[in-house]
Formats: C-alpha cells, structure tokens, sequence
C-alpha cells in the first residue's frame, strides 16, 4: 500500500512496486488522478482524505487486510511561510496528515504485521528531518518526528519480523515541492541551471534507492549522497547553503 499515490514520489512507488510483480494499493483524495495511476500498473484505489479520521479508519481497515504486507506512508503537505504568517488551520494541516496520518496508519500496520509475524513499513521524511528550515518550520518539525517515531518503532517490532525503514529524499522535483518553496522554480544563471541539474533527483530513481535501502534491512537512509554530507554541515552554514541555492533556483533576492 502506498499513500499519496496521486503523483511525485508516490506514482513511482507504485510503478517500482508493481514492476516487481506486486499488486499495489494506492491511496490519495484526488480520485482521477489517483485512477490513473493506479490504472496503468493494475493496481487497486482508494480513495480517501487521510487528514480525517474518517479517511484514516478507511484505510486501516485496508492495511489490515491480509494481502498487504508493505504499507509505504508518503503522503504529505507543506505550507511554505513564516509560522507567524501561516495560518493556524494550514499549520494543524501539516501535523494531521505529516504526524498523524503516519501515526495511525503505522499502528494499524504493526498491529496486523505483528500478528502475522512478518511485514514491513517505509516511511517516508525528508532532509528537512535533520535541520531547522525558516518558513517551513512545521513541515521540518513533523518530519523530524517520521525520522525519530521510525527508528523507536524499529527497535519495538524488529524482533516480530517487522521491518521498519525511514528513507529522507532530498529535492525532488514534483508537484509538492514548488508549494513548499513557495515560488515556481526558474533557475537563475549558469549557477541556478547547474544546480538544478544537479541538486534534484528524479523520482523514479529517489524511488530506486528507498526500495532498495528497504531490501538492505537498513534502518534509515539519507537517499542522495550529497545530501548526506549536506546535512552535516553546522546548522548556520546550512541556513546559508540553503538560502543560497534557492536564490539562484528560483530567481529569488
């Protein structure tokens, strides 16, 4: 099962899995889009708003299905803002469906995996998880909370013959990643078309590396290289590594 499933990151889990000869569940609100995707690899769609508790029970009553044996949380949302500016309502957003979401369809998954004794769960975080990032404090809070919940949930269900596997993606170029810069992205001069060339990884090879991290038994995995030692950098020098970049990706001042 894939939540998210409608686009980016989460498409390409469904196709990487499905080419694999599994049969895919893939879940997202945005039903046509959803359809389609699922549609071209076979797979199965359901539809549901996992900000809800609504939608969540809808979906863990799927993942306790006997046929799913791999639940990969992807679904998210990011309000690009400064946390004074962003309103109550879309920072709570955040924390439903990044948090939350991750929350109870874990449980409903450990639950099912452990009484079968087998079964795996990939969340997804992002490099934000390792820095504090101004204007997108909630989004690198919550994924900062995937990456700690991930590695805790490892160590209780790891001795059951659960998995658990939390993968960070840097950039990558999808629909969600302009909403969480805030702006499109028009790369500026040779330094911006360079560092777009370089800086993003595609989804479908971001995809790649996260299955294949999960077939290592790792517990975790920074997915790009680059960003591995990016986000060791001292935080201040990252605020400035980062302000940087994006100047010159977005045409920005």
């Amino acid at each position: 099962m894939v939540t998210g499933a409608s686009s980016g990151i989460g498409a390409a889990f469904c196709r990487a899995l499905a080419a694999e000869g599994l049969a895919v569940v893939g879940v997202a609100r945005r039903a046509p889009e959803l359809e389609g995707v699922v549609g071209e690899v076979g797979g199965e769609a359901l539809v549901a708003d996992l900000a809800t508790d609504e939608g969540r029970d809808r979906v863990g009553e799927r993942i306790a299905a006997s046929d799913v044996a791999l639940l990969v949380n992807n679904a998210g949302v990011a309000t690009h803002g400064r946390f004074a500016d962003v309103p109550l309502e879309a920072s709570l957003a955040m924390v439903e469906l990044n948090v939350a979401t991750v929350v109870a369809l874990s449980k409903r998954a450990v639950d099912a995996f452990v009484l079968r004794g087998g079964g795996a769960v990939l969340n997804v975080a992002s490099t934000s998880a390792y820095k504090p990032m101004t204007d997108l404090v909630v989004y690198g809070s919550a994924k900062a909370f995937v990456r700690g919940f991930s590695l805790g949930l490892r160590q209780e269900v790891r001795r059951a013959g659960v998995d658990v596997c939390v993968v960070a993606p840097g950039p990558v170029r999808t629909p969600m990643l302009e909403d969480a810069l805030g702006r499109p992205l028009a790369p500026r001069g040779v330094i911006g078309r360079l560092l777009e060339r370089t800086y993003f990884m595609d989804a479908d090879e971001c995809v790649r590396r996260c299955l294949e991290a999960l077939r290592r038994g790792r517990a975790e995995v920074v997915v790009d290289p680059v960003d591995r030692a990016v986000v060791r950098l001292p935080h201040g020098l990252l605020e400035r590594v980062d302000a940087w970049s994006l100047r010159h990706l977005t045409g920005g001042r």
